[in-house]
């Protein structure tokens, strides 16, 4: 059997802090407990989490400066493979507070630099690259994250453009509306995505899944919309569906989301059909948010978990 290799692309990975505190107040001195430091950003953490669900992944990102080589370094330590692209911007900084007294999390995003318009394109070539020398396996591409300032919103459209290959798209607003052309399989926005991306209010479920038909008469196939804790809701030809999470104790839930298109990504290269697959990217998700580190999965705990879960079809009406 052909083997099926899952490529996960994206342009804004991030050095990641995670800083532990006994308590978090602010406008004072905080000191930590613990500090770490990992490779992250929503591509890296889709190619971790592939890696660590046991799929024959490669991550394909920037990297730039001291910050991008030690992403580059400790990614590479968990035996994950990646293809860099070196560029004159130095990778971003984003830093996780975990407020262990009140059990909150705080994010401090740093965005992205910019990428020069050549850089852009050499990041293009490598992606089309790649998938030609891949032409002859079952491709799988999962596209996830946002873009530097002053990126086309085009980008991931034309990087798509001419690869043969079954789409995970976890992109939002213009650049996913560029993509749906492309008749992804997966698009796996927010509840809040879904609305900013369509321009539809969502006020109910029967609001949300015309939201989701909007998108699938623009060309996805099947569209999967997380909202936090609640459900997860997924269309598609086959009908609609729901799939409740299960409760698990949060550590961290940084990195939730990507662990989701990452399972959906794997369970779709292990011919999973989409409702199974997001089940196992749930399951992955859940995983993820009971450990301090974002995407280093525990594959034992995940098939555990996706015991659990089950997908309920929504009747018509």
């Amino acid at each position: 059997m052909t083997s099926v290799k899952v490529l996960a692309i994206g342009v804004t990975p991030a050095w990641q802090q995670t800083i532990e505190l006994p308590h978090l107040t602010l406008g004072e001195v905080n000191r930590a407990a613990n500090v770490t430091w990992t490779a992250s950003g929503k591509v890296v953490n889709v190619g971790l989490a592939l890696h660590s669900l046991g799929a024959n992944a490669m991550t394909i990102c920037p990297i730039g400066g001291h910050t991008g080589e030690e992403l580059a370094a400790e990614f590479e330590a968990t035996g994950a493979s990646a293809k860099w692209l070196r560029v004159a911007a130095r990778t971003r900084v984003c830093t996780t507070l975990l407020d262990a007294d009140r059990q909150q999390t705080t994010e401090l995003v740093e965005n992205a630099l910019p990428l020069t318009p050549d850089e852009l394109l050499q990041y293009q070539r490598l992606v089309k690259g790649v998938a030609s020398e891949l032409a002859t396996q079952r491709l799988v591409v999962a596209v996830s994250g946002s873009l530097p300032q002053g990126t086309s919103p085009s980008f991931f459209a034309e990087t798509l453009q001419g690869i043969s290959a079954e789409l995970v798209l976890d992109i939002r607003g213009p650049e996913l509306l560029a993509c749906l052309p492309l008749k992804p399989l997966v698009v796996k926005p927010n509840k809040s995505e879904l609305a900013a991306s369509t321009g539809m209010a969502i006020n109910s479920m029967t609001d949300l899944r015309q939201a989701m038909t909007r998108l699938r008469e623009l060309g996805a196939q099947w569209v999967v919309v997380s909202d936090g804790p609640h459900p997860m809701v997924v269309q598609g030809p086959d009908g609609d569906f729901i799939v409740p999470p299960v409760k698990v104790n949060v550590v961290n839930p940084i990195g939730c989301g990507d662990c989701l298109a990452a399972g959906i990504a794997h369970g779709i290269a292990a011919g999973l059909d989409v409702p199974a697959a997001v089940c196992l990217g749930m399951a992955a998700a859940s995983a993820n948010a009971t450990s301090l580190l974002s995407a280093r999965l525990n594959p034992q705990h995940v098939a555990t978990l996706r015991q659990q879960l089950e997908v309920h079809r929504v009747e018509k009406g």
